[in-house]
């Protein structure tokens, strides 16, 4: 690496810079992420689809158990 005269410094190692490098990588992906907010949202309304699927599986479950009820008690 060349030197400036007077530069009292001794050179920056590769490392540094790659590890610069790979901040500013980090930096600018994490820019394009999306928000929190946005993926607590998203997060709430998927809760809720859970929520309405499994509701509908008990739902379904009583009534295959009261279906079974009736079969064996006859």
């Amino acid at each position: 690496m060349p030197t400036v005269t007077g530069f009292t410094h001794p050179p920056v190692p590769t490392g540094v810079y790659r590890f610069i490098v790979m901040l500013m990588a980090l930096v600018f992906l994490s820019a394009c992420a999306p928000s929190n907010q946005a993926a607590d949202e998203e997060l709430r309304k998927e809760i809720q689809a859970l929520k309405a699927q499994l509701t509908v599986m008990q739902e379904k479950l009583n009534q295959v158990q009261t279906g079974s009820r009736s079969f064996w008690t006859c």
